[in-house]
């Protein structure tokens, strides 16, 4: 059932936290996905300092970290575009962790933990210098070559699902929010699949994207979304919902982290009450 699934993703979440911080506490030098921040300035933290700017910043740095659509990064095609690019990733990766520190706590804190995580661990596993990513940098830089050429339509899949998360957050229950929200997910990836095989020389590097982007999401998308699962009849049964009305002036998320923070928390609160 799918409340069963659900009280598995509660469970999961907090086995994933608790790993997360022992490894903090074992080693400085451990690359668990966050630094050591002052307790005191935590506890003391003031909520003005998390400004519209600040989120919008933190917004566009997740962006920029996926390299997803035109508001992501050009991804490198040359090896030294690539030394620029992870040294800018790195430089990324610090900004993310001011905003956790700044804007967030309970649940959606540790929510967004967990995903910069899982950011985190893949772009430093493709800026590593390795001989093994050494040899695997041709079939990459033709990923990223098309990924640069594609950038406008994998920006309309984004947009897409990012709507559908707008839509989602408005949802009054758990019930309603996993399903969409996973299956929308499901049909980000096959957007972007079919927009890679629409080139005839960027079918190949369909699937290196696609392992890009599960790579980030899969682990919380598959215990999280219980029967709702890629291909299956559920999600093709689901009702579509309705596209946000966007207020004038208003601003769509650049990422898609933003929203997810938000369905989580509404999620996590539900459970508790």
């Amino acid at each position: 059932m799918f409340y069963s699934s659900s009280k598995s993703f509660i469970t999961f979440i907090v086995f994933i936290i608790f790993i997360f911080n022992f490894c903090l506490l074992i080693s400085n030098k451990v690359d668990c996905g966050k630094k050591k921040s002052n307790k005191n300035n935590r506890n003391n933290k003031n909520d003005d300092e998390c400004s519209a700017d600040v989120r919008e910043k933190f917004d566009n740095n997740v962006a920029k970290l996926m390299s997803l659509g035109p508001n992501g990064r050009h991804w490198p095609e040359t090896e030294p575009e690539h030394d620029d690019y992870c040294a800018e990733t790195k430089r990324l990766n610090q900004h993310l962790d001011d905003y956790k520190t700044t804007c967030s706590s309970g649940p959606s804190k540790e929510f967004a933990s967990i995903i910069l995580f899982s950011l985190r661990r893949v772009t430093r596993q493709y800026c590593r210098k390795t001989a093994a990513n050494k040899r695997k940098h041709t079939k990459l830089f033709a990923m990223y070559t098309c990924s640069n050429q594609l950038s406008n339509q994998t920006g309309e899949c984004l947009e897409k699902y990012i709507d559908s998360l707008l839509s989602t957050v408005k949802l009054s229950t758990i019930e309603q929010k996993i399903p969409y929200t996973c299956c929308n997910y499901f049909e980000l990836l096959k957007c972007t699949d079919d927009v890679f095989h629409s080139e005839v020389k960027c079918a190949d590097s369909s699937e290196t994207f696609q392992e890009f982007v599960r790579t980030i999401f899969d682990d919380i998308i598959n215990v999280a979304c219980g029967d709702y699962v890629e291909f299956s009849d559920k999600c093709q049964q689901l009702p579509i919902l309705s596209l946000p009305v966007q207020r004038k002036n208003q601003k769509r998320p650049k990422s898609i982290l933003i929203p997810l923070i938000e369905i989580w928390d509404q999620s996590a609160s539900t459970k508790t009450n």
